[in-house]
C-alpha cells in the first residue's frame, strides 16, 4: 500500500473539524456528525441540541445558543 492509498481526505477533514468542535466546546456540548448533519447537544439542564451542515455552521449555532443562555 502506498502512502495515502485507502484514505479518505474528506473524512480526515472531518475527522478534525469534529477534534476542534470538541476542543472548543467540549466543556458544554456533545458534539458529532450525522448522515449531512453537524450536531451539539448541550451538557446543562436545558438538553439543547443545535445543528449544522458544516462544522462553521454548527460553530455559529453554539455561539448563538451560549449568548441566549448569556453565558458567551
Amino acid at each position: 500500500m502506498t502512502a495515502g492509498e485507502g484514505r479518505d481526505p474528506a473524512g480526515a477533514g472531518e475527522n478534525r473539524a469534529l477534534d476542534a468542535l470538541r476542543l472548543a466546546w467540549g466543556d458544554t456540548y456533545h458534539t458529532g456528525r450525522g448522515h449531512s448533519t453537524w450536531t451539539a447537544a448541550s451538557k446543562d439542564t436545558g438538553h439543547r441540541t443545535v445543528t449544522g451542515d458544516t462544522p462553521a455552521a454548527l460553530n455559529a449555532e453554539i455561539r448563538t445558543d451560549r449568548a441566549r443562555q448569556g453565558t458567551l
